[in-house]
């Protein structure tokens, strides 16, 4: 009875001992539910900045693939390194999608207020030295500047400017 309590005790050392290895180094992206499964093996093997990193990657590619099937099928075959490299690709995805927008909103506010300032100097026999022009000149000369700036930021000084976090 002795000899088999220690048998079975060495048994349960070494299956304790293998659950906390994952022996899954890539991502099965055939499904999300396999994609799931071996992201999450894969987070299990990883520790401290590492995982912190893989989590991160995670995250802006989910951003970039919402769709459940294209985000494992992007993932398919990928390690922790080829994670990552995906990773580095959403988060250019993802700025660059951001500063499109951003400069869209600017530009319709720059082309509102440029009409308006034409529609003023067409209309206005006094012109330049209508009172509203002066208040709409500057309108448009500050989406002008911002335009301007927008386009000359590196791509870290874009995502500071625009409190971005992906």
């Amino acid at each position: 009875m002795m000899q088999f309590c220690k048998v079975a005790l060495i048994a349960s050392f070494l299956a304790l001992g293998a659950c906390g290895e994952s022996k899954v180094t890539a991502i099965d992206g055939t499904s999300p539910s396999t994609a799931k499964a071996s992201i999450t093996q894969i987070k299990m093997s990883l520790k401290g900045a590492e995982r912190d990193t893989f989590e991160a990657d995670l995250i802006r590619i989910q951003k970039q693939y919402k769709n459940p099937a294209e985000f494992a099928k992007a993932l398919d075959g990928k390690d922790v390194a080829g994670v990552h490299e995906v990773g580095k690709g959403s988060w250019k995805y993802l700025l660059d999608k951001s500063r499109a927008v951003q400069t869209a909103d600017i530009e319709k506010s720059r082309d509102e207020a440029k009409e308006k300032v034409d529609y003023l100097l067409k209309n206005d026999p006094r012109g330049e030295q209508a009172p509203l022009y002066g208040v709409l000149k500057p309108r448009l000369d500050m989406y002008e500047a911002k335009l301007a700036e927008m386009k000359g930021l590196s791509d870290e000084e874009f995502v500071k400017k625009y409190d971005l976090d992906f």
